[in-house]
């Protein structure tokens, strides 16, 4: 039980969320009504109109939300090659997976293999591979 002075705790994540999602929608809901801001699209539409909104989208244009029966269910937005990689890197789950285990070993003190040993490991292997070649 907690006394007088002490604060009441509150689950800020869902304060967060909540928050968030109201800003989400007012920002859609005022660029409907002033004609600017990220546009949206129903799924019907997007499927009627793909190929137009990819060309907006790659010749710069904002990204684009798209709704099912009036809730947002996704983001289009233009990527680049060093994007595309980047986002690989970070949302794949074997990428993903593999930097978890490294922090998790490296939480352990364990520190693998030095750099040097890689690099000498692959400089034998491209030898190798230039022998056979």
């Amino acid at each position: 039980m907690q006394s007088d002075d002490e604060p009441e705790l509150v689950d800020v994540s869902s304060q967060r969320d909540a928050r968030a999602m109201y800003y989400c929608a007012l920002y859609i809901f005022c660029s409907h009504i002033g004609g600017g801001g990220m546009q949206t699209v129903g799924v019907r539409d997007l499927v009627n109109r793909a190929s137009a909104l990819l060309d907006e989208l790659e010749q710069g244009g904002q990204p684009i939300i798209v709704t099912r029966r009036g809730q947002p269910i996704a983001v289009l937005s233009a990527i680049d090659a060093e994007g595309f990689y980047d986002y690989v890197l970070a949302h794949a789950p074997e990428f993903v997976r593999g930097r978890q285990e490294a922090d998790d070993a490296i939480a352990r003190g364990e520190l693998g293999v030095p750099l040097a040993d890689v690099l000498a490991e692959l400089d034998a292997e491209d030898r190798g591979d230039r022998r056979s070649a």
